[in-house]
């Protein structure tokens, strides 16, 4: 070794005993006893060379030499020495306390966050990862590797292989606009993989992206109506992401790759938050199958996302054709209503018209709530003769005739007692004499009193709330000391809504359920047994 290494390799040898020393009051006992030792040993051995040599030149020296002192042996013991990450064990001398101190020493490790504290960390870490934006970065990364594989076929500096290289420049380009988008496949370690990996790769990471934007298109998953759809996608997710693992096990890459990483910790987040079980694939011991599990993942993200987003479609067509109607609904209400005007709204009532069939043909059923707020401001008899109101209107205000005439009467629709399944009196024995807030929809007295009934409650309790305005009707009834249930009817509530109620229900700690569907007294018993009886009966 060269004499200027010699000196940089002290250096550093140096700074690190210095900053281990400093932390550790007992490793410095440590080294204190060590340098005794040595310099102990270094006498000793000094000595016994000068007398042998003292020795050999005058055969009288022995005679001369003086006598040692008897050496007080102290307790030794093995000691491991860490520096840094490396530890090694000597054997020291010392009493027992110093012995016990280095011991000690030996096993601190190094300050580490509280554990509330490293949970929070990962949990605010997991709830900003972007699905959207795995997908977009797994898609451009199976284009990389399928380019890469025309690549390292390419002789070098050709025409082709120039010209290709211009896409790949692209390409990265395009990556460094996304964050944390690294193109691993093109550095150049990354050039010992086969073409069949490459593919290989290349097809799990397509099948993680169609599994990500599923999961993605579907969120917030809590307010999603159809738990078992809910379910396959996270399984899917869970399929996609343990596959690209394996594959990009034979890559040159020493760290997991970003997006699987960040799609795992998602999905333990989600799962964990959310009591969803997700039975393969979530372990190290439990590998999806490259070859088989992920293409079969892939196609049913891919036909699952396609009806899912059609559905969506529809929906965000059919509310604006709501707000189309309304207005047109509102316009002949203020028409039929004005002294000065003589003429009926014949153009709103041919819009509404249209508007309303429309609505039917995307949304076949669950309109007759819409229908009533329509006719409420635009009945069937202000429509003229020529262009009379559609029939789903007339429906709805024949319905609302008939309930008006008959709580005029006093005449139930249907009898209030009956024989109720055993759920509803599993239920009854956990909201008796309390309060059910409904959220959601309009309230409607027949629904009330069979909800009463069923669960022997003291009162329902039901905000009216108008599509964009405040939430703030249902926070008092929901902090009601009688509260004993929040249902939140997830069909005939918004977003917002939505949201806000399971805000207030958590401060005032109260149980909520999701209503995907009806919410009759056997459906309500039903959600409320699957999601919210653990905490009834605790509470």
């Amino acid at each position: 070794m060269k004499p200027a290494d010699q000196a940089s390799f002290s250096d550093l040898i140096a700074r690190l005993l210095d900053e281990q020393l400093e932390r550790s009051p007992a490793l410095r006992e440590v080294a204190r006893q060590l340098a005794t030792l040595a310099l102990q040993r270094l006498d000793e051995i000094e000595g016994s060379i000068g007398s042998e040599s003292t020795s050999a030149a005058s055969p009288s020296a022995s005679k001369q030499r003086p006598t040692l002192k008897p050496k007080i042996v102290e307790p030794t013991g093995v000691v491991p020495l860490r520096i840094g990450d490396a530890k090694i064990e000597v054997e020291v001398s010392g009493h027992d306390h110093a012995l016990g101190a280095a011991r000690r020493a030996a096993h601190e490790e190094p300050r580490r966050d509280d554990d509330a504290g490293d949970y929070l960390e990962r949990t605010a870490r997991a709830r900003s990862i972007d699905l959207g934006l795995i997908a977009t970065r797994c898609r451009l990364k199976a284009i990389a590797c399928r380019h890469q594989i025309v690549r390292q076929n390419q002789e070098r500096e050709s025409p082709e292989e120039l010209a290709s290289r211009q896409v790949m420049n692209e390409q990265i380009a395009h990556a460094k606009t996304m964050p944390d988008c690294f193109l691993w496949m093109y550095f150049r370690k990354g050039s010992g993989n086969t073409d069949e990996q490459l593919e290989q790769i290349a097809r799990c990471y397509e099948a993680m992206a169609s599994a990500a934007e599923l999961s993605s298109a579907m969120s917030p998953i809590e307010e999603w109506s159809d738990p078992d759809e809910v379910h396959e996608a996270l399984q899917l997710l869970s399929t996609t992401c343990s596959a690209l693992r394996v594959v990009l096990e034979v890559s040159w890459l020493t760290q997991p790759d970003i997006d699987q990483d960040q799609t795992h910790l998602w999905l333990r987040l989600v799962t964990a938050e959310h009591r969803f079980h997700v039975r393969r694939h979530m372990q190290l011991g439990d590998p999806a199958d490259p070859d088989t599990d992920a293409p079969a993942a892939r196609d049913r993200a891919m036909a699952m996302l396609t009806d899912i987003l059609e559905r969506k479609g529809r929906t965000e067509q059919a509310e604006r054709l709501f707000k189309k109607a309304m207005y047109h609904a509102q316009k002949i209400a203020d028409v039929s209503s004005s002294p000065f005007v003589q003429d009926p709204p014949t153009h709103d009532c041919v819009k509404l018209n249209e508007t309303v069939r429309a609505i039917a043909d995307l949304r076949p059923d669950g309109l007759a709530a819409f229908a009533r707020q329509i006719v409420r401001l635009a009945p069937p008899s202000v429509f003229p003769a020529e262009h009379p109101a559609h029939d789903l209107l007339i429906e709805a205000a024949a319905k609302l005739e008939s309930a008006t005439r008959q709580s005029a009467d006093n005449t139930p629709e249907e009898p209030r007692t009956r024989n109720w399944s055993q759920d509803v009196h599993r239920v009854r024995e956990l909201l008796r004499g309390g309060q059910i807030v409904m959220v959601g929809g309009e309230p409607r007295r027949e629904a009330i009193d069979r909800m009463i009934d069923a669960f022997e409650l003291e009162s329902v309790s039901w905000p009216e709330l108008s599509e964009h305005g405040t939430a703030e009707p249902m926070r008092a009834p929901i902090f009601s000391p009688n509260t004993k249930l929040v249902a939140v009817l997830i069909k005939l509530t918004g977003h917002e809504h939505a949201e806000r109620a399971r805000e207030f229900a958590r401060l005032a700690e109260k149980p909520l359920v999701h209503m995907p569907a009806g919410y009759n007294p056997e459906q309500i018993a039903s959600e409320v047994l699957n999601q919210a009886s653990g905490q009834l009966t605790s509470t």
